[in-house]
């Protein structure tokens, strides 16, 4: 299994930032992410993306739409599902397949004109960026959208199917479950509809709490699929003492996802653990800084002050110097008043910035902080 996540969203009809908060938060941390989401299906069923023209295709996707939009609007969908009637009839006669090739496909040049208009009006539902991300992740292979065989018209039907999916994830991954799929899961199991083992309950707490921990990192919200993806390959070295801390801390959380304490277990666990850990991180890296310990050990020295005083005092003496130049010819001085002295010293100081900065990069907590920096 891995590190491998399932994300359950409840369906908004018009937006999927939902499923993508959710996505970002797993992508920075699991190996492979399975989308349960009724909603985002349904926009790769109706969207042709390119596909191959097929003229039967277009009754699918009006069969798929109009019940949706039967409250709302229910002239239209009564109009629509008697054209669905009349182009089933003739997409499957003879009459259409002795269609002169000519006429037939200006008939066809119709339908995609017709995809495209709902190709269009989803894009401008959804949001282009939006959808540019979820197409990016599936073609990245990093997502996986669970098939749906009902659409949101059939409500019993997709609520039967969504349930088979959450309990399903609870044994093959980490699932990670928004407020109403939460909620539906707590039902399930005080109703003892399912009965949670000690692992999966054990997983459970712990996609929850790095998704908790996650979601607190400075600009997340705004964040992008791509930056995230980013930080991630960046980091992915750091990824594994992390992952170990977060297991270790999920296990001193008591509650579940959906109990009304995990908030609160979560918020007590960051403020207790995590952010001393960070800030702990933040001042060794302050304190490892290359330029400044360097300027320390030069200042202490009285060999090298002597050999350096006349040059201070003539770039002073100089008055009103372009700061480029005067950096270039402070540098190559002092390099040379210095000689072999300053050459070791920086050599020494530079081995000792490294060798710090790479403990301070196995801390456990390294990855957290440092994808809290990049984000920023």
């Amino acid at each position: 299994m891995g590190f491998d996540f399932t994300i359950a969203v409840q369906p908004e009809l018009t937006s999927i930032d939902k499923e993508l908060q959710y996505i970002k938060s797993a992508l920075l941390y699991a190996d492979r992410i399975i989308l349960i989401s009724p909603m985002a299906y349904m926009y790769t069923q109706l969207c042709t993306g390119g596909a191959a023209f097929d003229e039967k295709r277009i009754v699918k996707l009006l069969k798929f739409i109009l019940p949706i939009c039967q409250e709302q609007d229910p002239e239209t969908y009564r109009d629509g599902m008697d054209v669905i009637e009349q182009l089933s009839k003739f997409l499957y006669s003879k009459q259409y397949k002795a269609f002169p090739m000519r006429q037939k496909i200006g008939f066809q040049n119709e339908i995609k004109r017709f995809m495209q208009k709902i190709d269009e009006t989803f894009l401008e539902l959804m949001g282009k960026s939006q959808i540019a991300e979820l197409n990016q992740l599936l073609g990245s292979g990093k997502l996986i959208l669970q098939k749906f065989e009902h659409n949101l018209a059939d409500v019993d039907g997709c609520a039967s199917e969504y349930f088979k999916y959450l309990m399903k994830s609870v044994k093959t991954s980490m699932p990670l479950f928004d407020e109403v799929s939460n909620d539906l899961m707590r039902a399930a199991v005080q109703s003892k509809i399912i009965s949670l083992s000690e692992s999966e309950k054990r997983k459970i707490t712990h996609a929850g709490v790095s998704d908790n921990l996650l979601q607190r990192l400075p600009s997340f919200d705004v964040a992008s699929v791509d930056e995230i993806m980013d930080i991630r390959k960046e980091l992915n070295y750091a990824l594994v003492r992390f992952r170990s801390k977060v297991i270790a801390y999920s296990e001193n959380i008591q509650s579940l996802p959906w109990d009304d304490d995990f908030e609160f277990e979560c918020s007590t666990l960051y403020n207790r653990e995590i952010a001393p850990a960070v800030l702990e991180i933040d001042e060794l890296t302050k304190e490892n800084s290359f330029m400044k310990n360097l300027f320390g050990k030069v200042a202490a020295d009285g060999e090298f002050l002597k050999l350096t005083g006349g040059l201070i005092i003539g770039v002073a003496a100089a008055g009103v110097i372009p700061s480029f130049t005067q950096a270039v010819s402070a540098d190559t001085a002092m390099l040379a008043a210095g000689g072999a002295w300053a050459t070791t010293k920086i050599a020494a100081t530079f081995k000792e910035y490294q060798e710090r900065k790479q403990k301070i990069s196995k801390k456990d907590l390294y990855f957290y902080y440092k994808a809290g920096k990049l984000l920023e």
